[in-house]
């Protein structure tokens, strides 16, 4: 175990430190603290550690408002006040403007929003795929739920309908996605816990993940105060080809 200072914050927001003139990236740190850690993973120039212990904290420092924040991903600022956020992401486009564009002038601030918590879309995995125990950023296959997926696939290029295919899953007694996950059970179409719907099995086969593309932006809650979700418009989807 290692101690060290945080010096600056890094492009991605993590917290940057020194030892032996290496630099060490330590997610969920921020300038100016004393922490332990130990390194997770070293390259030639650099170096990931994972802090074990905060020594010192930052006045900036704000205490999780969510408990989940630092594993789902969809909020990996939420340990640092808002205005001292506002001040990082100023600090690191300057960096960025001096360093590839030679761009040392003003910039204008940052214009807050006046409701920094509760507009983040959330991002669920399909089903198929875990998330990497060793990294909340990565997906990996759940050999288990992806044979299921290669059946629908085989069973759809066979000829079957969503119908049909969902029937013959059931009849198999193969687990439903939300047997696998422990679903609070909603039967909104007259199904009995356990058995496959052709709504499922469309969604599966109509998934891009399964082709290598990730789609993005599909749906938006109306506003943070009430859960009505609505469907974007397939032009303001975000799609990524071949991840």
């Amino acid at each position: 175990m290692t101690k060290a200072t945080i010096k600056k914050w890094g492009i991605n927001g993590e917290g940057i430190a020194y030892v032996n003139r290496k630099c060490i990236f330590i997610p969920g740190t921020l300038p100016q603290e004393q922490v332990e850690f130990h390194i997770v993973e070293e390259k030639e120039k650099y170096g990931m550690g994972k802090v074990d212990k905060i020594l010192v904290e930052s006045k900036d420092r704000r205490h999780e408002i969510c408990k989940d924040w630092d594993t789902c991903g969809g909020c990996s600022l939420m340990c640092v006040q808002y205005k001292a956020q506002c001040r990082m992401k100023e600090e690191i486009v300057k960096e960025s403007l001096a360093k590839y564009a030679n761009y040392r002038n003003k910039i204008k601030h940052i214009i807050k929003n006046p409701n920094p918590l509760a507009y983040r879309n959330s991002c669920k995995l399909p089903f198929g795929y875990d998330k990497d125990p060793d990294n909340k950023n990565h997906r990996v296959v759940n050999t288990e739920q992806a044979s299921i997926v290669k059946r629908i696939f085989d069973l759809s290029i066979d000829g079957l309908s969503y119908f049909k295919i969902a029937k013959k899953l059931t009849e198999e007694n193969v687990k439903t996605p939300a047997q696998y996950y422990s679903f609070e059970w909603k039967n909104h179409y007259d199904l009995k816990y356990g058995q496959w719907h052709s709504k499922t099995i469309q969604d599966i086969l109509t998934n891009r993940i399964y082709t290598g593309d990730l789609v993005q932006n599909k749906r938006n809650k109306v506003n943070y105060k009430i859960k009505k979700v609505v469907k974007n418009n397939p032009s303001d989807y975000i799609v990524v080809e071949n991840t």
